[in-house]
């Protein structure tokens, strides 16, 4: 193989590792910026909990659905018309959300954003594994990365404009006008890699490489959602904290996450995919485990940082792997990982509550723990990341 020291990258390369690192950006900010306003929409339409948790059930059921048309359109018309289509529908969908007259109406925009996020989430990862091919060494968690920061950006950005008091229409509309100068100024760099043309399934059963992969990924999801949604909870609830020590059990894990996955490539090209994954679940699995035995506030943000770093290259490497295995067209692969990752999302933290409330929140995170040892078993699957293209 020759190394990207002996051949040089080429300037459209170059500019399409821009694009495709951009497009990752601004889905996190997107996201963010819907994430960051929910108490000011849910406010408006006066919500209680099961009407806005039934909601932004909208949003899960709108990506369900995109992932499979977007993985069979990628692979058909190729991943950059459709990532710009997705990133487009996404950002449009966004101001339509405070419009919503009632618990109905902002359902329905949120499986519009959903599409738009479900869509943009396949063709991107399918053009970031073909402009990582062409690099010919790994730079997928450099994505995954910015995608994090652009979430930090997105968060902190409603936050100001939360407390200016900006409307949450005003602010959206403001997020879209920037989105779509942005794509309109990068999407023509995005690598040109054409589809088949062909007329294939839109939906297949993955194989079995596939359901090892997945494997890989539902159990990092369900981890990922279980920092987002418990991890301030179990600093409150069970170790007593205060407020603002709650909030930094989210920080831990999002910082650390964001500095795995900065190291993620140049520990990968040492280590291998297999070695990086498997002893990153190993990580936080110990990391969590400790940081659940022993009572304190301090090592609680130790186990959720671990855990953080230790499944920081659960996803890019997974979609790595799921770009380069034999006989199955890159954007499906992606799909189908995309899809049983995004249902640990969804059925994670509600069976980490379930059990929270039959025993405690101690043994209702130890399933990240159980989950996390999974994951590093089944950490032989992602060796396809290391095959180049």
């Amino acid at each position: 193989m020759t190394s990207s020291a002996q051949t040089p990258i080429l300037p459209e390369l170059k500019n399409a590792r821009f694009a495709v690192s951009t497009v990752f950006f601004l889905l996190g900010v997107l996201f963010a910026t819907w994430v960051s306003r929910i108490p000011a929409v849910s406010h408006r339409l006066q919500l209680n909990e099961a009407e806005l948790g039934i909601a932004l059930l909208g949003l899960a059921v709108g990506a369900l659905l995109a992932f499979p048309v977007a993985g069979w359109a990628t692979a058909k018309y190729g991943s950059k018309i459709v990532t710009t289509i997705g990133v487009i529908l996404m950002a449009l969908s966004l101001p339509l959300i405070p419009l919503a007259p009632n618990m109905v109406g902002l359902t329905l925009m949120l499986v519009l954003l959903g599409v738009g996020n479900g869509g943009t989430d396949v063709a991107m990862n399918s053009q970031a594994v073909d402009v990582e091919k062409e690099y010919q060494k790994p730079i997928m968690s450099s994505f995954h990365a910015l995608y994090s920061v652009g979430g930090i950006a997105g968060s902190l950005m409603g936050g100001l404009m939360a407390s200016l008091q900006m409307a949450p229409l005003w602010h959206f509309g403001l997020v879209t006008l920037l989105t779509l100068i942005t794509v309109f100024l990068v999407a023509p760099k995005l690598l040109n890699v054409p589809g088949t043309g062909e007329h294939g399934p839109v939906f297949a059963l993955p194989s079995a490489k596939l359901l090892g992969l997945g494997v890989v990924i539902f159990c990092v999801a369900v981890g990922e959602g279980a920092m987002a949604d418990w991890s301030a909870i179990y600093l409150k609830d069970s170790l007593s904290t205060t407020d603002q020590m709650a909030t930094a059990g989210y920080l831990a894990f999002s910082g650390a996450m964001v500095l795995g996955r900065v190291f993620g490539d140049s520990m990968r090209a040492k280590l291998g995919a297999v070695v990086l994954v498997g002893t990153g679940a190993l990580l936080s699995a110990a990391g969590l485990l400790l940081g659940l035995i022993f009572p304190y506030p301090w090592a609680a943000l130790l186990g959720f940082a671990c855990v953080g770093w230790g499944l920081s290259s659960g996803f890019p490497v997974a979609f790595s792997a799921a770009g380069n295995v034999p006989g199955v067209h890159p954007s499906l692969a992606m799909a189908a990982i995309a899809t049983m990752g995004y249902t640990g999302f969804l059925l994670g933290p509600p069976i980490i509550g379930f059990v929270a409330h039959a025993t405690t929140l101690t043994w209702g995170l130890g399933l990240v723990v159980v989950l996390s040892l999974i994951a590093a078993a089944f950490s032989r699957n992602v060796k396809m990341a290391d095959v180049k293209g």
